[in-house]
């Protein structure tokens, strides 16, 4: 199967590696039609831009590689802005020095000087280093934003796992349960035995249908424990007291299915014992 142009597009847009080349290029590019001065571009203003920015490139490093993760991120705000500031002096010196004496021996034959002065090179310098800790910045965001949104997403998926978990352990001890009490209603005859299964069949449908949707209403829970009470009426002794008391109108009321059941099943567990 061929790759979608697309999604490789979007893979190398995503690399940090790519992001960092097309950057540097992009700066390459503006120093050279800076420093050309609109003139026809020669050789030697490609050596000169390449060795110049190489310089930057250092500085940069140095402030996003080594002081961001060692300094800023530790919370040691002055002292990564003291670092900001001597990292800029030393590599705008770094650079005079390169172009006053150092070039001539590294690339020899274009006899460059240092065309910008001490202070000049610091505002190059720290134009550069700003607009890249604020790139860092912005990608760092980016960065926390989408993980966020990835662990929101895993919650929900885990709190989902959990409750499709608790749905399959609430639904066949129920059924179990229910079905056994209508099976000893009708072997005693009894009247009750018709209602009863109406009951547990009105039980199930909601069970197996209506507690898929992701929020029902508080309504549709009640007449569930209702039905379910009934069903457990039937198995209690006549004299145990058993009340349930709910609000009149809740249909506006949003919950997730089935998680009340669980809590009257364990009233009945632990608090009556029944005659089945």
């Amino acid at each position: 199967m061929k790759n979608n142009p697309t999604k490789i597009i979007i893979h190398l847009a995503r690399n940090s590696f790519v992001q960092h080349i097309a950057f540097w290029a992009l700066c390459y590019y503006m120093l050279l039609i800076f420093f050309s001065a609109g003139n026809k571009l020669d050789t030697i203003d490609y050596v000169y831009t390449g060795a110049f920015i190489s310089t930057i490139i250092c500085s940069v490093y140095v402030n996003i590689k080594v002081m961001f993760p060692y300094l800023l991120s530790r919370d040691l705000k002055w002292k990564y802005l003291s670092g900001f500031i001597i990292n800029i002096l030393i590599f705008s010196y770094i650079n005079e020095l390169l172009f006053s004496y150092a070039i001539d021996y590294i690339i020899p034959g274009f006899y460059f000087i240092s065309y910008y002065s001490y202070l000049e090179l610091i505002a190059f310098f720290t134009v550069f280093n700003i607009v890249a800790t604020q790139i860092k910045f912005t990608k760092d965001w980016f960065m926390f934003t989408e993980k966020k949104q990835q662990l929101t997403e895993l919650e929900k998926m885990k709190t989902e796992i959990e409750l499709k978990g608790l749905k399959s352990q609430i639904n066949p001890h129920f059924l179990f349960n229910s079905l056994n009490l209508i099976y000893y209603l009708s072997r005693k005859d009894s009247k009750h035995t018709q209602s009863a299964v109406l009951k547990l069949s009105d039980i199930l449908r909601y069970v197996i249908y209506d507690s898929k949707s992701e929020n029902v209403s508080l309504n549709s829970e009640i007449t569930l424990i209702k039905n379910y009470i009934d069903l457990q009426k039937l198995r209690s002794k006549e004299q145990s007291n058993i009340e349930f008391n709910y609000p009149g109108n809740s249909d506006s009321i949003k919950i997730s299915p089935l998680l009340l059941l669980p809590l009257v099943e364990n009233s009945f567990k632990h608090g009556l014992k029944g005659d089945v």
